[in-house]
């Protein structure tokens, strides 16, 4: 989890890093107190208060544990937490918590996401429908009495998070769709307390992860491009009108990492964020037949760079798959003992998912854009090496499959 800090002007951000978690206790969701002192987070063993200048922890107790896609937001008293989403036993609810100890009190059950506007006297949230989908947008007071709704979408869309602006006038929400070509759009929009006057601020993109509106009027929201590089970048926003100001201007870009969790403090000077990072690798484990279940597991691959699993080779001594090692995702063999790397299929597109044909001779893969490119190109080449043949073009959505072979080859 970083915190750039000094977010004005673009490209002189300083970077501190508050937490280093392990796989194995990945942290949820954090926010940064109001007042700069508190860093609240949630990992799988629960929720928890950093003060930051000491990194003094203690935990919070919860009514329940936290679900995965739990998030919250500060109250601007920096005692109390506005917590939402679903939780362990699958109930998608909003509770106030205190930071320092007493009891949660429940608002409301059917909340998706929540967050407290800037004088703390009301809140917003995504609410669920009748079929407990998030697409209706809500305010109600901070006590939880006066829930009303003021917009629903139709069937189709769906809301990940909302913010208010700086002055308590609008509401600014990420809505996920799909386009006339069934291509999956996600936009930043704003409206006012009585659901109308809606304005686009981000547009058409299905790569923007989060956002943050801030005092100053920016926001901040961050964009994921298909090699898994993230920045972020900032608009200028009129928080009276929620029209957009400026154009987008990056601030900063980490390679192979996603940004998400965007809070910041009161004053708009220091910007939490978590970055998360994945990486695929491979593991073999002998197939116990009896108990149904993998034993004696080892890595196959130790880089540093994502490797999937394909296919075995025909003897089965072998496995293939596809890595962006060298820049492209590219199609690679290694033996079983991890020995003889070699590249079968590399070039300067991405080449995936490659299958043997039936009789073993030929080695199919697609050639494009990995994980989704429109249009694709599959193409063949002798399984015992040579050049490679174009097939046929399929969509975004094409996939092929090879029966089963019967005698195997040797490769």
């Amino acid at each position: 989890m970083g915190r750039p800090e000094g977010l004005a002007p673009a490209g002189e951000v300083s970077q501190r890093q508050l937490t280093s978690n392990p796989p194995e206790r990945s942290l949820f969701w954090a926010a940064i107190s109001p007042d700069g002192k508190y860093l609240a987070y949630t990992d799988t063993n629960g929720l928890y208060l950093r003060l930051l200048d000491t990194g003094e922890t203690h935990s919070v107790s919860l009514p329940v544990r936290f679900g995965v896609n739990s998030t919250f937001a500060w109250f601007p008293d920096n005692t109390r937490l506005l917590v939402a989403g679903s939780f362990a036993d699958q109930v998608d609810r909003a509770w106030i918590v205190s930071v320092f100890g007493g009891a949660p009190r429940k608002l409301r059950n059917a909340v998706s996401w929540a967050s407290v506007s800037p004088d703390g006297r009301r809140i917003a949230f995504i609410g669920l429908n009748r079929d407990g989908h998030p697409r209706e947008l809500w305010v109600m007071d901070a006590s939880g009495e006066d829930p009303h709704r003021i917009v629903a979408f139709d069937e189709g869309n769906s809301l990940q998070q909302v913010w208010w602006s700086p002055d308590g006038s609008r509401i600014a929400y990420m809505r996920s769709r799909q386009d006339s070509s069934g291509r999956p759009r996600r936009t930043i929009e704003a409206c006012d307390l009585e659901g109308t006057h809606f304005t686009d601020i981000i547009e058409n993109t299905s790569d923007t992860d989060d956002f943050y509106w801030l005092p100053d009027g920016r926001i901040i929201f961050a964009l994921e491009n298909k090699t898994g590089d993230s920045a972020l970048w900032e608009v200028a926003v009129d928080p009276r009108t929620g029209m957009r100001t400026s154009e987008p201007k990056r601030i900063i870009h980490w390679p192979r990492a996603a940004f998400m969790g965007l809070s910041a403090t009161a004053d708009g000077k220091k910007l939490l964020v978590l970055q998360g990072t994945s990486q695929y690798d491979i593991y073999l484990g002998e197939f116990d037949s009896k108990s149904v279940r993998l034993k004696t597991t080892r890595q196959f691959t130790s880089d540093e760079r994502d490797d999937i699993p394909a296919a075995w080779t025909r003897d089965g001594k072998g496995l293939l798959f596809i890595s962006d090692r060298s820049g492209s995702y590219d199609i690679y063999r290694q033996a079983v003992q991890g020995s003889g790397l070699q590249a079968i299929v590399a070039g300067p597109t991405d080449e995936y998912e490659p299958r043997f044909s039936p009789d073993g001779s030929w080695l199919f893969y697609w050639a494009g854009s990995f994980p989704d490119s429109a249009p694709k190109r599959l193409m063949r080449m002798p399984a015992l090496g040579g050049g490679s043949e174009f097939v046929l073009t399929g969509g975004t959505n094409a996939a092929f499959r090879c029966p089963s072979y019967l005698e195997p080859p040797a490769f």
